[in-house]
């Protein structure tokens, strides 16, 4: 978990860089995605659909609390997704 807000500026900072390279219109899915910080991100920036799945379910209830349209959480691992691929 980050502690500090200084540790969070940098960490929200450095996932915008990556947020850059992913086309809009994409489905994302982010695994391990805890609070939800990065799938966040990717909504904001590009408007498109996001999963951001995570064992933690404490982690996602937090995600599912700050969740926004087109941001879908779920409790799981990821090697048995509960949709199929695309």
């Amino acid at each position: 978990m980050i502690t500090s807000s200084y540790d969070r500026k940098i960490f929200l900072h450095i996932l915008a860089s990556y947020v850059q390279g992913i086309p809009e219109k994409s489905i994302v899915l982010d695994i391990g995605c805890g609070e939800g910080d990065l799938t966040k991100s990717v909504i904001e920036k590009l408007r498109c659909e996001t999963v951001g799945i995570d064992i933690d379910p404490q982690g996602i209830s937090i995600a599912s609390m700050n969740a926004r349209n087109g941001l879908g959480v779920a409790v799981c691992n990821a090697q048995n997704l509960p949709f199929k691929d695309r």
